[in-house]
């Protein structure tokens, strides 16, 4: 208007937030007219709450509403033993060495010194049981699914999904132009153990993306050769 591109400037429309949820109401917010109150009401409660989260204008102003709530849109460094119990589920099940707990520790504390947003933890829960956990890292408009794991109880409730989903949101709301699912097999064979990896990163609408890969720089060559040969050995 002050720019002399209008002369009469009229509302002609505007939006509501509300916050809807069964006639049971356990957590008691029916009535309130705060919205972060409810937020925190609900919080306490441990009563289930469904984030729209798909970038559009309402997700921004829900997690905007909980930060002033005292709730943090993911996990926290003190969930980070939840996080990797679940992690080491599969390692067992699948035969491979995970990274200890002092790895994600190290690693969320020094990515959070970089930013306050470079790193997240993410959890769900289906009845108040963890059946997936993964971290989230972001470098400019670049996002990483970076470790992650699902239990092997309640797989039907499709906990890696819903995750997965929430993750891709939250990254188009941070204005990220990639999502990076990370690596694949180079084999698609039937028999292949992790066949069902490549089907679920593909059933998400990626792509393969090749690279240079990834080399070893030895500094103990006469290590490395060791090592190489137990790899083979082991098969």
């Amino acid at each position: 208007m002050d720019a002399g591109w209008g002369v009469d400037r009229r509302l002609v429309m505007h939006n509501y937030f509300q916050v809807v949820g069964p006639k049971s109401d356990a957590a008691g917010i029916r009535g309130m007219t705060a919205a972060a109150d409810g937020f925190r009401k609900i919080a306490a409660a441990g009563a289930t709450f469904v984030s729209r989260g798909d970038g559009a204008g309402t997700a921004p102003k829900e997690l905007g509403l909980r930060k002033p709530a005292g709730i943090p849109p993911t996990g926290t460094a003190a969930d980070l033993p939840a996080f990797h119990t679940v992690y080491t589920e599969p390692a067992q099940r699948d035969h491979f060495i995970p990274r200890p707990l002092r790895y994600f520790e190290r690693m969320v504390e020094v990515m959070s010194a970089e930013d306050d947003d470079r790193i997240r933890l993410y959890l769900t829960h289906h009845e108040g049981d963890l059946v997936a956990a993964t971290t989230w890292v972001r470098v400019g408009h670049h996002t990483w699914y970076s470790y992650g794991a699902s239990t092997s109880a309640k797989r039907e409730v499709q906990g890696s999904t819903a995750i997965q989903w929430r993750m891709m949101s939250d990254a188009i709301a941070a204005g990220a132009d990639v999502y990076d699912l990370r690596g694949i097999t180079d084999t698609i064979a039937s028999d292949d153990p992790h066949l069902g990896l490549i089907r679920f990163k593909v059933g998400t609408g990626g792509e393969a993306v090749e690279y240079a890969g990834e080399w070893d720089l030895p500094l103990r060559p006469s290590l490395h050769k060791a090592f190489g040969r137990y790899m083979k050995r082991r098969g």
